[in-house]
């Protein structure tokens, strides 16, 4: 590439007339001479699943199916895109939100367009250095429109078509995932066993604090608040993955539910703030002496006591051994010692009012790798699944 003086000047000096937006007309320059990386995820970008991968798990295979590495990339890539949509608030339980992604993103405050959005009121530069820099929700995901332009002009990768359109959000959000160093740590944090897949929490967490430089939404996400942006929660963003990772991976079945799908829940995991402090589960009412039995077969991973939680009961599903289900205040009568295999339906404690409380219920927490979820997407699952037969 041949560039004059002239051009080199007038490049230079726009730059600095142009200040603070100068940085837009620079990178250009120099982006005429810098080789272009192509992105790892490309070399995926257009495959799919091999067949195998996505069998019903009820099948009856002679020997394990292994996942391929662009299986395991686009099944934990896509539950993790689906992850970022729900803190964006374009997704609500897998399904496009009913609710305006910038009426649920900034408070649930009356935001209906574009020309409300905060990011017009805070002063920083588009690609064509213009103040009033927006995002746009026509995907799932909130990319400003200047970094889609930037990605677009820059990288000759994209799908057919200049539009700012779904399709085209998507595959920036690989890009931008894949630059920040989002998807590196993502992945490192994969296990897979024959065809499970499992991802650590902490591989999950890594991944958000990177990812949080792009989008503002994120937990912990600094870019979000000159606008008003609110950022979700750890436990949040890991609840939404999980949930669809188990829709990628056909891990969502009928359970039995512990203690009765007609139990009466009192409390919810939230942000308790009369008290200041996380509520890690659930709560249902229960009488003293009320069977909690195995949701499905497993294990019995803990027995324990604690000042607070009393009485301590932990249960880990057969083939799934980074999720546990923990109850709180049993009675200090356990069927079962711990490491002792039991079928779906056993009982495996009964609820009392041990430790501190209110009085006589159950309080159940679901971790996954540690680190808890609601409980209500996998207990969930005992009503919204058919029973086995």
């Amino acid at each position: 590439m041949v560039i004059t003086r002239r051009e080199f000047m007038g490049t230079m000096v726009a730059g600095l007339l142009i200040g603070n937006g100068g940085h837009f007309v620079g990178d250009r320059f120099w982006q005429r001479f810098t080789p272009r990386r192509q992105p790892e995820f490309l070399a995926r970008i257009e495959q799919t699943p091999d067949a195998p991968a996505l069998a019903p798990t009820t099948e009856a295979v002679s020997t394990p199916l292994l996942l391929g590495e662009n299986d395991i990339y686009w099944l934990v890539t896509r539950a993790y895109m689906a992850a970022v949509a729900a803190c964006e608030g374009t997704l609500w339980f897998g399904k496009p939100s009913k609710v305006g992604p910038y009426h649920t993103a900034f408070g649930h405050r009356e935001l209906t367009s574009l020309a409300d959005h905060p990011r017009q009121l805070y002063p920083f530069w588009d690609s064509k250095n213009n103040r009033m820099d927006a995002t746009s929700a026509a995907g799932a995901f909130q990319i400003l429109e200047s970094t889609w332009d930037g990605l677009h002009s820059q990288h000759d990768f994209w799908y057919p078509g200049d539009g700012f359109s779904g399709a085209n959000q998507d595959l920036a959000f690989c890009y931008l995932h894949d630059a920040t160093g989002g998807s590196a740590e993502l992945m490192a944090g994969v296990q897979v066993l024959h065809q499970h897949i499992a991802v650590s929490f902490q591989a999950f967490a890594r991944a958000m604090a990177r990812d949080g430089r792009e989008w503002a939404s994120l937990p912990y996400s600094e870019i979000g608040k000159p606008t008003g942006q609110s950022t979700r929660s750890m436990w949040q963003a890991w609840t939404w993955f999980q949930w669809a990772l188990w829709g990628q991976c056909g891990y969502r079945r009928a359970i039995t539910h512990p203690i009765g799908a007609g139990a009466r829940k009192t409390d919810t995991m939230r942000w308790r703030y009369e008290k200041g402090r996380m509520h890690w589960g659930e709560d249902y009412a229960a009488e003293i002496g009320t069977p909690i039995l195995a949701p499905e077969n497993g294990r019995i991973s803990f027995i324990g006591d604690d000042d607070g939680a009393g009485h301590i009961v932990c249960f880990v599903p057969e083939g799934y051994p980074e999720l546990e289900m923990v109850s709180f205040h049993c009675t200090g009568k356990f069927p079962h010692a711990a490491g002792t295999p039991v079928k779906r339906g056993d009982a495996i404690g009964y609820t009392g009012d041990s430790g501190i409380g209110t009085g006589p219920h159950w309080h159940v927490e679901i971790r996954i790798d540690g680190m808890a979820i609601d409980p209500r997407w996998y207990l969930g699952m005992a009503s919204w699944f058919k029973e086995a037969a």
